[in-house]
């Protein structure tokens, strides 16, 4: 698989000072992941109910990432919402398939 990008992923905890408050934090050792992010098909635009031009489809090398998460493409500044993960960590290339969403954070 080619990964073309490095992100960062972020996800959503509790705020220390107040517990009803959550914000974005940095998870793990997800500060700098390969990943490769390309436009959604109409397909999968159409049963994830998205918006053409706003939803794509990544693959990263790592597990973990949750729907929900933030995910920062570095250089670009690009950032997406993770709407789905289908999990695909088995042999003979273990991966992850996100489906995110390019909206206002």
């Amino acid at each position: 698989m080619f990964y073309d990008k490095i992100a960062s992923i972020a996800r959503l905890t509790p705020e220390t000072a107040d517990t009803d408050k959550e914000r974005y934090g940095a998870v793990g050792n997800y500060e700098a992941i390969d990943i490769n992010i390309q436009p959604a098909t109409a397909e999968l635009t159409a049963v994830s109910d998205g918006v053409y031009g706003q939803t794509f489809r990544a693959f990263v090398a790592v597990s973990g990432i949750m729907v929900g998460d933030r995910v920062t493409v570095s250089g670009t500044g690009d950032v997406f919402t993770v709407k789905g993960v289908d999990d695909l960590f088995f042999s003979p290339i273990p991966h992850l398939e996100l489906v995110l969403w390019k909206g206002n954070p």
